[in-house]
Parts: structure tokens; C-alpha cells; sequence
């Protein structure tokens, strides 16, 4: 990796954190879409939808990210690639579903901070066994401090919002989805290794998980198990911009980390998620002491959790 001056090494910086930021906000816009329409699972389905409509006009714009869509195509045919491969797009659309359900409930740091534990725990067990393709790596002491250090800034922060136990399930499900995240990277890493680039792989996560999600919601609404309120007018114009986020994230993410390294950009996109979701919840009045306090004990672990990258248990 080409070692950037430092304006321009800031300037990247600068940019991870913004990305970060913009994950929140994708959890705050699908949180309120789904709190509009009354179900989640349409909320996630629009999301996923608007953001598939984007990568399709990204791939027909440009030749590259058509060849590298082929490539994988083809490795599929052949067998150089496995089936599982597929798997990123569900993944990744329990996150987009996760925000639907839980953040009406929880505020957005509770959410972020138990997605962000979920990482740490799921990063653990993929790296522990090798699974999907991901280089198989002992446990470290310091990665085991670092979710331990996460946890009780989740059981804080959920502490200061008076979070109750009707509340445990959706908590439950955040983490879920943020070890689902974890293995959605080693999935999409293998599909990435065929593709030569990254919008391809992210396209077909999008189609994956609107077809689920399209699936699941469809499923929801004809057994009853929600009543779907009409669409949010063009005054409400931000609920649509949760997909748009998304797939912004995952530009911006390809473009950072071959300038900043994996470990600069995982601290500072969690950086940038965690000022978000304080600042959010802030402006919706959940603010409290140990919000105050969760949120960088909440950093402090995700940095003690990269630093123990080396430092593995023998």
C-alpha cells in the first residue's frame, strides 16, 4: 500500500468517519421509514431496493464493473466459486431489516453499539475457525477484552435510555445482525477475489437481499402480521435516501482502504457510527449520563479489539 502525505492521510481519515456518520444515519432513516409505514420488513425491502436501482445504473455506466459482474457469473458456472458466495446479500439485508425493527425501539446508539458488538463476537468465531474463505486466526486476548469492553458499554447505554426487557429481543437482533455483518465481509472478500473489483460483488448482495426481503415482507403482509401504511409522500423525501447511504458506504469504503488500511478505517467508520448515533439520539431527547460514558467506552473497545490483531493466544 502507496503511504499518502499527511493532508491527504487526513483527508481520508475525514472521509471514514463521514461514512461512518452516514451508517448511522441510514439506521435513523430506516428506523423512521419503518416506524411509517408500520413494518420493518417493507422498510428494509425500500432500502434495498432504491440502493439495487443505483448499483444497476453504477454496472450499465461502467464497463469495468460489468466484466467484473461476469467474472463472477462465470465463476459460479465453474465451480470456482461456491454457492455460498451468494449468501452475502442475505447477510447483509438482516442489518437493513434489524434497523427497521429495532431502532424505533432502541434509539439509535443502543442499535449501533449492540451491531457493533456483534462484529467483535462474529469477527471472533469466523477468524477462529476460517470460516467462508477468511484466513483462520487464533483468538487474542486483547479482541476478547475489546468485546467485553463493548458489551458493557451496550448494557450502559441500554442502562441510561431505560432500556427494559421487552427491549432484549431487539437488542438480541442487532447483535445478530452485526456477526452476520462479520461473516457478509469474509463472503463478500471471496466474491470480491473473482469480481477484481467491488461493485459487482455489492450488486448481487442487492439483488440477493431485495428478493428476500421483497419475500419476507410480502409474507408479513398477507398473514396479517402487520397492516402497511400508504407510502410516505415526496415531502418526506429523506425516508428513500436509506439505500442511497448504503451503497455510498460501500463505494467509499473501497476507495478508502487501500489509502488508510483496514485497521485506520475500521476505527474510524466506528467512529463515525458512534458520533452519529449520539448525536441522533441527543436530538430525539435520549440523551444521558452513561450515554455519555457508553459511547467511548464503546470506541475504546473496538481500538482494544484491533490492537490485539497481533497479540493472538498461543
Amino acid at each position: 500500500m502507496t503511504e499518502a502525505p499527511t493532508p491527504r492521510r487526513a483527508l481520508y481519515l475525514l472521509l471514514a468517519v463521514l461514512v461512518g456518520i452516514g451508517s448511522a444515519t441510514q439506521s435513523r432513516v430506516n428506523g423512521s421509514l419503518g416506524t411509517a409505514l408500520g413494518s420493518g420488513f417493507h422498510a428494509a425491502t425500500i432500502s434495498f431496493a432504491v440502493g439495487l436501482v443505483l448499483l444497476v445504473a453504477i454496472a450499465l455506466a461502467f464497463g469495468r464493473v460489468r466484466r467484473g459482474l461476469r467474472s463472477v457469473l462465470e465463476a459460479l458456472a465453474e465451480g470456482r466459486l461456491p454457492w455460498w458466495g451468494l449468501i452475502g446479500g442475505a447477510l447483509g439485508s438482516t442489518f437493513v431489516l434489524s434497523q427497521g425493527l429495532a431502532v424505533p425501539t432502541l434509539g439509535v446508539a443502543v442499535f449501533m453499539t449492540s451491531m457493533v458488538l456483534g462484529q467483535l463476537v462474529g469477527s471472533l468465531l469466523v477468524d477462529a475457525a476460517g470460516l467462508f474463505g477468511a484466513p483462520k486466526r487464533p483468538i487474542s486476548l486483547m479482541r476478547v477484552a475489546g468485546a467485553l469492553l463493548t458489551a458493557l458499554a451496550v448494557a450502559l447505554i441500554g442502562w441510561g435510555g431505560n432500556i427494559g426487557p421487552e427491549a432484549l429481543p431487539f437488542m438480541a437482533l442487532a447483535v445478530g445482525s452485526g456477526a452476520a455483518i462479520s461473516v457478509q465481509m469474509a463472503v463478500t472478500g471471496l466474491v470480491n477475489a473473482h469480481a477484481g473489483e467491488p461493485v459487482s460483488p455489492g450488486l448481487i448482495n442487492f439483488v440477493v437481499g431485495t428478493l428476500i426481503l421483497g419475500a419476507v415482507a410480502l409474507i408479513a403482509e398477507s398473514s396479517g402480521w402487520v397492516e402497511v401504511a400508504p407510502l410516505p409522500g415526496l415531502d418526506e423525501w429523506w425516508l428513500y435516501l436509506g439505500g442511497i447511504l448504503g451503497v455510498l458506504y460501500l463505494l467509499l469504503v473501497a476507495a478508502v482502504v487501500h489509502i488508510i488500511g483496514v485497521f485506520l478505517l475500521t476505527l474510524s467508520v466506528v467512529a463515525g457510527q458512534l458520533i452519529g448515533s449520539l448525536v441522533f439520539d441527543v436530538a430525539a431527547g435520549h440523551a444521558s449520563v452513561l450515554l455519555f460514558v457508553g459511547v467511548p467506552l464503546a470506541f475504546c473497545g473496538i481500538v482494544t479489539a484491533n490492537l490485539g490483531a497481533r497479540r493472538r493466544i498461543r
